[in-house]
C-alpha cells in the first residue's frame, strides 16, 4: 500500500479544516466486488486514526493488488507503516521549504 500526503489546496485556508483523504483500488486488486471491499476495509481503519491527524492534509490511500488477501490485522499494520511514513515526509518537505523560505 502507498500513502501520499500533501499541504491542502484548498481556496479557504483561514479555517482549518478535517484531513481529506481518497482511495486508489485499480483493477489490478480484483474485481469489482473485490475492489469495493478492499475500499470499505481501507475506509474503515481510517475512520478510526482520522481524528489524530493533523489538519488541513489531502491525503491518498492507493492499494496494491495483496491488500484483497491481507488480514484485517495485518492491513491495519501496513495502512499505519504507510500513513506513518507519508506524514514523516510531508513533516520533512515542509520543514526544508520554511528553512529554504526563511533563507
Amino acid at each position: 500500500m502507498t500513502v501520499h500526503v500533501a499541504p491542502s489546496s484548498a481556496a479557504d485556508a483561514t479555517e482549518p479544516r478535517q484531513a481529506r483523504v481518497g482511495f486508489v483500488v485499480a483493477r489490478s486488486v480484483g474485481s469489482a466486488v473485490v475492489r469495493n471491499r478492499v475500499r470499505r476495509r481501507l475506509r474503515h481503519l481510517l475512520g478510526a486514526r482520522l481524528a489524530a491527524l493533523p489538519t488541513g492534509l489531502d491525503i491518498v490511500v492507493r492499494a496494491h493488488p495483496q491488500s484483497a488477501e491481507l488480514p484485517s490485522a495485518e492491513l491495519g499494520r501496513d495502512f499505519d507503516a504507510a500513513l506513518t511514513a507519508a506524514l514523516e515526509r510531508a513533516s520533512s518537505r515542509a520543514r526544508a521549504h520554511k528553512a529554504a523560505a526563511g533563507s
